[in-house]
């Protein structure tokens, strides 16, 4: 079974996106309790929600590795440079469509 590279990217914008709706959500949450005079909570849900930050950075890391590893797969064996600098522009082209 392979993976195209729209698959790939569908993948990282739905965990990426899912992460971002978490976060807005606990931030609002946090808002509400501290509002509300509830601190304790209040900076509980903050830390969730930038935990929630921080791994959506991580997903978008990890997944653009992904991405190039499977864009080097697909090259022809090369002089190591040659391929890396031929990944790394497939990547940017990839990311700007």
């Amino acid at each position: 079974m392979t993976l195209d590279l729209h698959t790939l990217n569908a993948t990282e914008l739905a965990i990426r996106e899912a992460f971002q709706r978490k976060q807005a959500e606990w931030e609002e949450m946090a808002a509400a309790d501290a509002l509300a005079g509830n601190y304790a909570n209040a900076n509980q849900v903050a830390d969730w929600a930038f935990a929630a930050k921080l791994l959506s950075g991580v997903v978008c890391t990890e997944m653009g590795m992904l991405f190039r590893q499977s864009l080097q797969s697909l090259l022809p064996p090369q002089d190591a440079d040659a391929s890396e600098v031929e990944a790394t522009k497939a990547v940017e082209l990839a990311e700007a469509a």
